[in-house]
C-alpha cells in the first residue's frame, strides 16, 4: 500500500510539474506578446505626438495666415475709404499697393497651373476628335470600296467578258 501511495505522490508530483511547466510557457509567451504590445503602443503614441506637433504647426501658419489676411482687409478697406475721400481712383495713381508681393506670387503659380490644365484639357478635345474623324474615314473609305465592288460587272456566260475579244 505504502508503495501505490507512493506512485499515487508521484504521479501527482509529476502532473502538477508538467501544470506548472505549461503555466511558466504560457506565462513567458504572455510577456512576450505584453513586451510586443508595449513596442506597438510606443510607436503609436510616438506617431501621435508627431500627428499632434504637425496640426499645431499647420494651426499656427493658419492662425498667422488669417492675422495677415485681416490685416490687409483692413489696410484694403482703408485705403478704398481714403480713395473714395480722395477721389475715385487718384489714390492709385500715387503709388498705393493693393496687394502684397506674397499674394501676386502665389496667384502666378495658380494661373500657371490653370493654364496648363486648359491646355491639357483642349490637347485631349483635340485627341478624341481625331480619334472620331479617323474612325469615320476608315468607316467612309470601306463603305466607298462596297461600292466600288458593286459596279464592277460579273459575266453571266462565257461569251460575255468586260470587252476584251478572244
Amino acid at each position: 500500500m505504502s508503495k501505490l501511495l507512493k506512485c499515487k505522490s508521484e504521479l501527482e508530483y509529476i502532473k502538477l510539474s508538467n501544470e506548472n511547466i505549461s503555466l511558466e510557457l504560457a506565462n513567458t509567451e504572455l510577456k512576450d506578446i505584453l513586451a510586443k504590445k508595449k513596442d506597438e503602443l510606443m510607436r503609436v503614441r510616438d506617431d501621435l505626438l508627431s500627428a499632434q506637433k504637425a496640426v499645431i504647426e499647420k494651426d499656427s501658419t493658419l492662425q498667422e495666415t488669417n492675422s495677415l489676411l485681416l490685416e490687409h482687409i483692413s489696410k484694403t478697406s482703408s485705403e478704398s475709404k481714403q480713395n473714395e475721400a480722395i477721389g475715385g481712383d487718384k489714390g492709385l495713381e500715387k503709388g498705393n499697393k493693393i496687394s502684397s508681393p506674397k499674394i501676386t506670387s502665389e496667384s502666378s503659380y495658380s494661373s500657371f497651373f490653370q493654364h496648363a490644365i486648359i491646355f491639357t484639357i483642349v490637347l485631349l478635345i483635340i485627341y478624341f476628335l481625331w480619334c472620331i474623324f479617323s474612325y469615320l474615314y476608315s468607316f467612309i473609305s470601306l463603305i466607298n470600296e462596297e461600292k466600288n465592288l458593286l459596279n464592277y460587272k460579273i459575266p453571266i456566260n462565257r461569251n460575255y467578258s468586260y470587252g476584251f475579244s478572244i
